[in-house]
Protein backbone atom coordinates (compact mmCIF):
# COMPACT_ATOMS: atom_id res chain seq x y z
CA UNK A 1 0.00 0.00 0.00
CA UNK A 2 2.82 2.33 0.48
CA UNK A 3 4.38 1.83 -2.55
CA UNK A 4 0.77 2.08 -4.55
CA UNK A 5 0.31 5.36 -2.66
CA UNK A 6 3.82 6.98 -3.52
CA UNK A 7 2.87 6.13 -7.31
CA UNK A 8 -0.13 7.93 -7.11
CA UNK A 9 1.55 11.02 -5.91
CA UNK A 10 -0.47 10.62 -2.58
CA UNK A 11 -3.48 11.46 -4.49
CA UNK A 12 -5.23 8.98 -2.72
CA UNK A 13 -6.13 7.80 1.04
CA UNK A 14 -4.89 4.35 2.20
CA UNK A 15 -6.68 3.02 4.96
CA UNK A 16 -5.98 -0.61 6.20
CA UNK A 17 -8.05 -2.44 9.01
CA UNK A 18 -8.18 -5.48 11.19
CA UNK A 19 -11.52 -7.23 10.85
CA UNK A 20 -12.72 -7.59 14.52
CA UNK A 21 -11.32 -11.18 15.99
CA UNK A 22 -8.19 -10.60 14.60
CA UNK A 23 -5.06 -8.94 14.75
CA UNK A 24 -5.11 -5.85 17.33
CA UNK A 25 -8.76 -5.84 17.08
CA UNK A 26 -9.93 -7.99 19.86
CA UNK A 27 -7.85 -11.57 18.87
CA UNK A 28 -10.93 -14.35 19.05
CA UNK A 29 -8.20 -16.22 21.36
CA UNK A 30 -9.45 -19.92 21.57
CA UNK A 31 -8.27 -21.13 25.23
CA UNK A 32 -10.65 -24.02 25.24
CA UNK A 33 -8.62 -25.25 22.00
CA UNK A 34 -4.97 -24.24 22.85
CA UNK A 35 -4.66 -22.63 19.35
CA UNK A 36 -2.04 -20.07 20.67
CA UNK A 37 -0.06 -21.94 23.39
CA UNK A 38 2.52 -24.28 22.69
CA UNK A 39 0.70 -27.58 24.47
CA UNK A 40 -1.85 -27.26 21.67
CA UNK A 41 -2.47 -30.89 20.66
CA UNK A 42 -3.13 -29.93 17.10
CA UNK A 43 -0.63 -27.12 16.44
CA UNK A 44 -1.84 -24.37 15.12
CA UNK A 45 -5.11 -25.63 14.18
CA UNK A 46 -8.76 -26.26 15.82
CA UNK A 47 -9.66 -29.85 15.19
CA UNK A 48 -13.22 -30.30 14.27
CA UNK A 49 -14.32 -31.59 17.54
CA UNK A 50 -13.03 -28.81 19.68
CA UNK A 51 -15.51 -26.14 17.73
CA UNK A 52 -17.99 -26.79 20.41
CA UNK A 53 -15.88 -25.90 23.19
CA UNK A 54 -14.05 -23.00 21.80
CA UNK A 55 -17.60 -21.56 20.49
CA UNK A 56 -18.79 -21.89 24.15
CA UNK A 57 -16.03 -20.39 25.80
CA UNK A 58 -15.70 -17.51 23.11
CA UNK A 59 -19.43 -16.82 23.94
CA UNK A 60 -19.06 -16.69 27.46
CA UNK A 61 -16.34 -14.11 27.28
CA UNK A 62 -18.08 -12.28 24.90
CA UNK A 63 -21.83 -12.64 24.36
CA UNK A 64 -22.84 -13.13 21.08
CA UNK A 65 -20.99 -13.71 18.50
CA UNK A 66 -22.49 -11.98 15.65
CA UNK A 67 -20.04 -8.65 16.14
CA UNK A 68 -17.37 -10.84 14.82
CA UNK A 69 -19.28 -12.11 11.44
CA UNK A 70 -18.80 -11.02 7.74
CA UNK A 71 -21.57 -9.11 7.95
CA UNK A 72 -20.30 -6.77 10.89
CA UNK A 73 -16.72 -6.42 9.03
CA UNK A 74 -18.58 -5.36 5.81
CA UNK A 75 -20.91 -2.76 7.88
CA UNK A 76 -17.92 -1.61 9.50
CA UNK A 77 -16.62 -0.40 6.17
CA UNK A 78 -19.76 1.19 4.86
CA UNK A 79 -19.82 3.06 7.81
CA UNK A 80 -16.02 4.24 7.29
CA UNK A 81 -16.56 5.31 4.39
CA UNK A 82 -20.00 7.06 4.46
CA UNK A 83 -18.25 9.04 7.51
CA UNK A 84 -15.05 9.95 5.68
CA UNK A 85 -15.20 10.07 2.04
CA UNK A 86 -14.65 13.25 0.28
CA UNK A 87 -16.94 13.10 -2.49
CA UNK A 88 -14.19 10.78 -4.73
CA UNK A 89 -14.51 7.50 -6.01
CA UNK A 90 -13.55 4.51 -3.06
CA UNK A 91 -11.98 1.78 -4.12
CA UNK A 92 -11.91 -1.59 -1.39
CA UNK A 93 -9.47 -3.99 -2.39
CA UNK A 94 -8.94 -6.91 -0.11
CA UNK A 95 -7.01 -10.09 -0.11
CA UNK A 96 -8.29 -12.44 1.75
CA UNK A 97 -11.28 -12.88 4.34
CA UNK A 98 -10.16 -11.21 7.47
CA UNK A 99 -8.15 -8.76 5.58
CA UNK A 100 -9.88 -5.92 3.86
Amino acid sequence: MVTLHAELDGMVNVYTTDHRGTGRSTLLDCVAAQVTSTGSPWNSTVDPSEVPACAKDLQSKYGDLASFSVTTAATDIATFIAKFTNGADTIVYGVSYGTM
